[in-house]
Protein backbone atom coordinates (compact mmCIF):
# COMPACT_ATOMS: atom_id res chain seq x y z
CA UNK A 1 0.00 0.00 0.00
CA UNK A 2 1.11 3.37 -0.70
CA UNK A 3 0.58 5.99 1.63
CA UNK A 4 0.27 10.10 0.36
CA UNK A 5 2.99 12.06 2.70
CA UNK A 6 2.80 15.79 1.76
CA UNK A 7 5.84 18.05 2.98
CA UNK A 8 7.19 15.57 5.45
CA UNK A 9 9.41 17.71 8.25
CA UNK A 10 12.61 18.78 6.72
CA UNK A 11 12.93 16.53 4.00
CA UNK A 12 9.84 18.24 2.05
CA UNK A 13 8.43 15.12 0.14
CA UNK A 14 5.68 15.77 -2.05
CA UNK A 15 4.86 12.30 -3.34
CA UNK A 16 3.26 8.67 -2.64
CA UNK A 17 6.09 6.86 -1.54
CA UNK A 18 6.31 3.41 0.72
CA UNK A 19 6.08 3.86 4.00
CA UNK A 20 9.30 1.77 4.83
CA UNK A 21 10.96 4.52 2.37
CA UNK A 22 11.06 7.46 4.58
CA UNK A 23 14.66 8.28 5.78
CA UNK A 24 15.25 9.08 9.70
CA UNK A 25 15.88 12.58 9.24
CA UNK A 26 11.85 13.00 8.03
CA UNK A 27 10.56 12.30 11.81
CA UNK A 28 9.32 14.86 14.22
CA UNK A 29 7.78 14.53 17.58
CA UNK A 30 4.23 13.03 17.03
CA UNK A 31 3.87 13.37 13.15
CA UNK A 32 4.54 11.15 10.28
CA UNK A 33 2.55 8.44 12.01
CA UNK A 34 -0.50 5.98 11.84
CA UNK A 35 -3.16 4.95 14.33
CA UNK A 36 -2.90 0.47 14.23
CA UNK A 37 -4.33 -1.97 16.72
CA UNK A 38 -1.66 -1.30 19.10
CA UNK A 39 -1.17 2.17 18.94
CA UNK A 40 0.06 4.81 17.23
CA UNK A 41 3.17 4.21 14.85
CA UNK A 42 5.58 6.19 13.24
CA UNK A 43 5.62 5.25 9.23
CA UNK A 44 9.69 4.39 9.27
CA UNK A 45 9.79 0.66 10.73
CA UNK A 46 6.59 1.21 12.47
CA UNK A 47 8.08 1.98 15.72
CA UNK A 48 6.11 3.05 18.48
CA UNK A 49 5.63 6.53 19.29
CA UNK A 50 2.60 6.86 20.93
CA UNK A 51 0.36 4.45 22.89
CA UNK A 52 2.10 1.28 23.79
CA UNK A 53 2.69 -2.20 22.74
CA UNK A 54 3.32 -5.23 25.18
CA UNK A 55 6.24 -7.13 24.27
CA UNK A 56 8.81 -9.53 25.17
CA UNK A 57 12.38 -8.14 25.81
CA UNK A 58 14.92 -11.31 24.77
CA UNK A 59 12.52 -13.57 26.36
CA UNK A 60 10.54 -16.02 24.63
CA UNK A 61 7.08 -17.84 25.03
CA UNK A 62 6.01 -21.57 24.21
CA UNK A 63 3.37 -23.76 24.30
CA UNK A 64 2.90 -27.71 24.80
CA UNK A 65 2.63 -29.98 21.82
CA UNK A 66 -0.61 -30.63 20.67
CA UNK A 67 -3.17 -31.66 18.08
CA UNK A 68 -2.91 -28.03 16.22
CA UNK A 69 0.34 -27.52 16.34
CA UNK A 70 1.50 -31.04 15.24
CA UNK A 71 1.59 -30.24 11.28
CA UNK A 72 3.10 -32.74 9.31
CA UNK A 73 2.15 -31.23 5.52
CA UNK A 74 2.33 -27.47 4.05
CA UNK A 75 2.86 -25.18 6.74
CA UNK A 76 3.52 -21.06 7.38
CA UNK A 77 5.25 -19.50 9.88
CA UNK A 78 4.27 -15.81 10.56
CA UNK A 79 6.10 -13.44 13.31
CA UNK A 80 6.68 -9.81 14.26
CA UNK A 81 9.24 -8.91 15.91
CA UNK A 82 12.64 -6.38 16.95
CA UNK A 83 16.07 -8.25 16.40
CA UNK A 84 18.38 -5.81 18.37
CA UNK A 85 21.18 -6.89 15.51
CA UNK A 86 20.15 -8.08 12.05
CA UNK A 87 23.45 -9.30 11.57
CA UNK A 88 23.88 -11.24 14.60
CA UNK A 89 26.49 -12.94 16.25
CA UNK A 90 24.89 -15.75 17.15
CA UNK A 91 22.18 -17.81 15.34
CA UNK A 92 18.57 -15.97 16.14
CA UNK A 93 16.11 -18.96 16.29
CA UNK A 94 12.90 -17.03 15.73
CA UNK A 95 9.90 -19.35 15.75
CA UNK A 96 9.46 -23.40 15.66
CA UNK A 97 8.62 -26.56 17.55
CA UNK A 98 12.03 -28.95 17.65
CA UNK A 99 14.15 -30.68 20.23
CA UNK A 100 17.16 -33.32 20.31
CA UNK A 101 16.56 -37.00 20.71
CA UNK A 102 14.92 -36.93 17.05
CA UNK A 103 11.93 -34.87 17.91
CA UNK A 104 12.31 -31.90 15.56
CA UNK A 105 9.35 -30.99 13.22
CA UNK A 106 10.25 -27.29 11.87
CA UNK A 107 11.90 -23.90 12.64
CA UNK A 108 12.41 -20.20 11.25
CA UNK A 109 15.92 -18.60 11.89
CA UNK A 110 17.95 -15.67 11.20
CA UNK A 111 21.53 -16.84 10.83
CA UNK A 112 24.41 -15.28 12.56
CA UNK A 113 27.03 -12.57 10.85
CA UNK A 114 24.74 -12.09 7.61
CA UNK A 115 21.41 -12.40 8.44
CA UNK A 116 20.44 -14.76 5.95
CA UNK A 117 16.93 -16.74 6.39
CA UNK A 118 16.24 -20.38 7.11
CA UNK A 119 13.75 -22.42 7.49
CA UNK A 120 14.39 -26.19 8.56
CA UNK A 121 12.04 -28.82 8.39
CA UNK A 122 12.01 -32.76 8.93
CA UNK A 123 10.33 -35.82 8.09
CA UNK A 124 11.82 -38.14 10.63
CA UNK A 125 12.37 -36.06 13.49
CA UNK A 126 16.27 -36.02 12.93
CA UNK A 127 17.48 -35.05 9.43
CA UNK A 128 16.78 -31.92 8.63
CA UNK A 129 16.19 -30.13 5.26
CA UNK A 130 17.20 -26.53 5.42
CA UNK A 131 15.96 -23.62 3.16
CA UNK A 132 17.35 -20.21 2.60
CA UNK A 133 17.80 -17.04 1.38
CA UNK A 134 19.91 -13.82 1.78
CA UNK A 135 18.92 -11.03 3.80
CA UNK A 136 16.60 -8.29 2.62
CA UNK A 137 18.28 -5.13 2.00
CA UNK A 138 18.10 -1.60 4.58
CA UNK A 139 16.72 -3.78 7.85
CA UNK A 140 17.58 -0.98 10.83
CA UNK A 141 18.45 -2.87 13.70
CA UNK A 142 15.81 -2.56 16.81
CA UNK A 143 12.53 -1.60 14.55
CA UNK A 144 9.70 -4.51 14.08
CA UNK A 145 9.29 -6.26 11.06
CA UNK A 146 6.81 -9.33 10.00
CA UNK A 147 8.29 -12.37 8.60
CA UNK A 148 6.48 -15.07 6.33
CA UNK A 149 8.03 -18.16 5.34
CA UNK A 150 5.62 -20.62 3.26
CA UNK A 151 6.65 -24.22 3.19
CA UNK A 152 4.78 -26.26 0.15
CA UNK A 153 6.43 -29.89 1.48
CA UNK A 154 4.50 -31.13 -1.74
CA UNK A 155 4.82 -29.04 -4.74
CA UNK A 156 3.23 -31.02 -7.21
CA UNK A 157 6.58 -31.22 -9.18
CA UNK A 158 8.50 -34.06 -7.14
CA UNK A 159 9.88 -31.26 -4.75
CA UNK A 160 9.64 -28.74 -1.95
CA UNK A 161 8.93 -24.97 -2.71
CA UNK A 162 9.53 -22.65 0.43
CA UNK A 163 9.71 -19.11 0.18
CA UNK A 164 10.61 -16.16 2.66
CA UNK A 165 8.60 -12.97 2.96
CA UNK A 166 9.00 -9.52 4.86
CA UNK A 167 6.26 -6.63 5.95
CA UNK A 168 7.07 -3.05 6.99
CA UNK A 169 3.89 -3.38 9.97
CA UNK A 170 2.37 -5.89 12.12
CA UNK A 171 -0.79 -6.69 10.24
CA UNK A 172 0.44 -10.33 9.75
CA UNK A 173 -2.68 -11.98 9.24
CA UNK A 174 -3.05 -9.90 5.80
CA UNK A 175 -2.55 -11.94 3.00
CA UNK A 176 -1.17 -9.21 0.89
CA UNK A 177 0.94 -6.35 1.73
CA UNK A 178 4.59 -8.87 1.92
CA UNK A 179 7.52 -8.45 -0.02
CA UNK A 180 9.12 -11.74 -1.23
CA UNK A 181 12.38 -12.12 -0.19
CA UNK A 182 14.83 -13.24 -2.82
CA UNK A 183 13.37 -16.25 -5.08
CA UNK A 184 11.90 -19.34 -4.41
CA UNK A 185 13.47 -22.40 -3.06
CA UNK A 186 12.79 -25.19 -4.97
CA UNK A 187 14.37 -29.07 -4.15
CA UNK A 188 14.44 -31.93 -5.47
CA UNK A 189 12.26 -34.84 -3.40
CA UNK A 190 8.97 -34.08 -1.37
CA UNK A 191 9.48 -34.26 2.29
CA UNK A 192 6.79 -34.01 4.99
CA UNK A 193 6.90 -32.80 8.68
CA UNK A 194 7.76 -34.90 11.40
CA UNK A 195 5.17 -34.84 14.37
CA UNK A 196 6.93 -34.46 17.45
CA UNK A 197 6.45 -34.10 21.09
CA UNK A 198 8.58 -30.77 21.15
CA UNK A 199 7.44 -27.25 22.66
CA UNK A 200 6.09 -24.72 19.72
CA UNK A 201 8.12 -21.93 20.68
CA UNK A 202 8.52 -18.43 20.13
CA UNK A 203 11.47 -16.54 20.59
CA UNK A 204 14.07 -19.81 21.15
CA UNK A 205 14.62 -23.45 20.47
CA UNK A 206 15.13 -26.03 22.97
CA UNK A 207 16.86 -27.65 19.61
CA UNK A 208 19.44 -25.70 19.23
CA UNK A 209 19.53 -23.68 22.90
CA UNK A 210 19.68 -20.53 21.16
CA UNK A 211 16.89 -17.60 21.29
CA UNK A 212 15.79 -14.09 20.04
CA UNK A 213 18.06 -10.86 21.39
CA UNK A 214 15.49 -8.14 20.52
CA UNK A 215 11.42 -7.80 20.94
CA UNK A 216 8.87 -10.30 20.56
CA UNK A 217 5.24 -9.14 19.31
CA UNK A 218 3.19 -12.16 17.50
CA UNK A 219 3.67 -14.79 15.92
CA UNK A 220 1.07 -17.40 14.14
CA UNK A 221 1.11 -20.92 13.03
CA UNK A 222 -0.62 -22.05 9.62
CA UNK A 223 -1.44 -25.81 8.58
CA UNK A 224 -2.12 -25.75 4.90
CA UNK A 225 -1.37 -22.80 2.25
CA UNK A 226 -3.08 -20.32 0.39
CA UNK A 227 -7.16 -20.73 0.54
CA UNK A 228 -6.82 -24.03 2.21
CA UNK A 229 -5.12 -22.59 5.16
CA UNK A 230 -5.92 -23.01 8.56
CA UNK A 231 -4.63 -20.89 11.84
CA UNK A 232 -3.69 -23.56 14.28
CA UNK A 233 -1.60 -21.73 16.69
CA UNK A 234 -1.77 -17.33 18.07
CA UNK A 235 0.77 -16.41 20.26
CA UNK A 236 -0.04 -12.75 21.05
CA UNK A 237 2.13 -11.12 23.56
CA UNK A 238 -0.32 -8.41 24.13
CA UNK A 239 -2.80 -10.85 25.93
CA UNK A 240 0.03 -12.94 27.57
CA UNK A 241 0.70 -13.15 31.30
CA UNK A 242 5.05 -13.44 32.34
CA UNK A 243 5.44 -16.71 34.14
CA UNK A 244 1.84 -18.13 33.05
CA UNK A 245 1.15 -21.19 31.60
CA UNK A 246 -1.16 -20.68 28.08
CA UNK A 247 -2.43 -23.20 25.58
CA UNK A 248 -2.02 -21.08 21.71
Amino acid sequence: MRIPIDNVGNVGLVKDIFSHELPPEAWTAVQNTRMGPHGAEKFLGHSRVLGSYNYINSGYATTPDSVNNSITGDFELRCYLALDDYTPAAYQDIFGKGAGGGQFSYLFRINQTNGALYAYWSADGTVLRAETVSAPAGLVDSLFYGWRVRVDTDNGAGGSTTRFYIRYDDDIESDSGWFQVGADQITAGTLAVFNSTALLEFGKSTYTGNGVVGKLGRALLYSGLDGAKVLKAECNINEATVGSTSTW
